[in-house]
């Protein structure tokens, strides 16, 4: 019995000359008739830290403003609601930048590379990475054993 030496081995995806294996699970290299990488932005999620320092900021200058207004003139009632609305507004939307950026869940949106194989079964989607080099390489070294198999 002879041993296949692997053309490319990672820790969860390893290629031979006639089978390509992907977390555990094995397509046979002649079943392979074609391979392609599909690119896709990831957005990361607003966190929650983010949205309650903007809230609770939001609040805090709803509730002086209207202490305020409580302690003004009628006359002046109004267009101190309309004021405290406004700084509110704003002071929210710094807040949850401020909340954002505090809590270190800015991030910016990352792609995420897709080993797509082209299967006598249909297309199967085998393998997902955000490194770039990674998905080049496995498409390569299948390339490599489709073309030592003929």
């Amino acid at each position: 019995m002879t041993t296949e030496y692997a053309i490319f081995q990672h820790p969860e995806v390893q290629i031979y000359p006639s089978k390509a294996v992907f977390r555990g699970k094995t397509y046979f290299t002649p079943n392979i008739t074609a391979v392609s990488i599909k690119e896709k932005a990831v957005a990361e999620q607003a966190s929650v830290p983010g949205y309650l320092v903007g809230c609770g900021t939001a609040i805090l200058v709803i509730a002086i403003g209207t202490g305020i207004s409580y302690i003004a003139p009628d006359r002046w009632y109004d267009l101190i609601s309309y004021i405290t609305a406004g700084i509110a507004l704003l002071v929210g939307a710094a807040g949850f930048s401020a909340g954002q950026t505090m809590s270190g869940s800015v991030k910016p949106a990352h792609t995420l590379y897709t080993v797509v194989l082209e299967t006598n079964s249909g297309r199967v989607e085998a393998y997902s990475t955000a490194e770039s080099n990674t998905a080049a390489d496995i498409r390569s070294a299948i390339e490599r054993a489709a073309s030592r198999r003929r």
